[in-house]
């Protein structure tokens, strides 16, 4: 079993500060973690999360959202 470590940092988003409530999420098979939600264009989560795997090559799917009213929206 490998332990796979991933530090999510900060992001520099385009537009004004307002329009982004955002929030990142990490999925490695079939676990899932996400950060805290943070408003602004220049959000900073710091946040680690770590994984256990018997399958490190199996592949990390990073993905940044931002809340809306009804639903989110994907980012990248």
């Amino acid at each position: 079993m490998a332990l796979l470590c991933v530090c999510v940092k900060k992001a520099v988003l385009e537009g004004p500060p307002d329009k982004f409530n955002s929030y990142v999420t990490l999925k490695l098979q079939n676990v899932k973690s996400t950060t805290i939600t943070v408003r602004g264009n220049h959000p900073a989560w710091e946040q680690d999360f770590m994984f256990e795997t018997n399958r490190p090559d199996g592949g990390l799917i990073i993905e940044l959202w931002t809340k809306g009213l009804i639903w989110d929206t994907l980012l990248v």
